[in-house]
């Protein structure tokens, strides 16, 4: 089993490059304490739409964080975005035998489109052709039992 390591700064940089991306900017004019709305002169109902653009995004998903709409109101900075994300994280229960089974949320990115890649060569590959038995090994296997 492994684990993913998720801190709220790492989820901040992921915020920041991600509206960095979208509006066009350079990611050093961001700051946690960017105020996304008032930057960009977003109202409030363009703000809140943002919560299903946030949730469709794949590393939100393979987190399994959903975001409401009008929880978005209330998280206008990239540090309250990311905080809210944090919490909504799921806990682990289970305490890992090795640091080896804790993975960061860009490994676990990265394994996770390895092995959907993996499986999607797999999925395109013919199954390998069954070969029939000779009846010479038929008959040596019957005259052995």
């Amino acid at each position: 089993m492994n684990l993913v390591s998720v801190s709220q700064q790492e989820i901040e940089d992921r915020l920041i490059d991600y509206f960095a991306g979208h509006f066009g900017d350079d990611p050093s004019v961001l700051t946690p304490a960017t105020n996304i709305p008032k930057m960009y002169n977003l109202g409030a109902s363009q703000w809140a739409m943002f919560a299903d653009v946030l949730s469709q995004l794949p590393w939100t998903v393979k987190l399994h964080v959903r975001l409401a709409q009008k929880e978005m109101v209330t998280v206008p900075q990239i540090q309250q975005l990311a905080n809210l994300i944090v919490r909504k994280l799921p806990h682990v229960v289970a305490i890992p035998t090795l640091a080896s089974e804790i993975l960061s949320l860009d490994s676990f990115m990265k394994a996770h489109a390895s092995l959907e890649l993996e499986s999607a060569l797999k999925a395109e590959k013919p199954a390998p052709k069954k070969q029939a038995k000779s009846k010479k090994g038929k008959a040596k296997k019957l005259a052995d039992t």
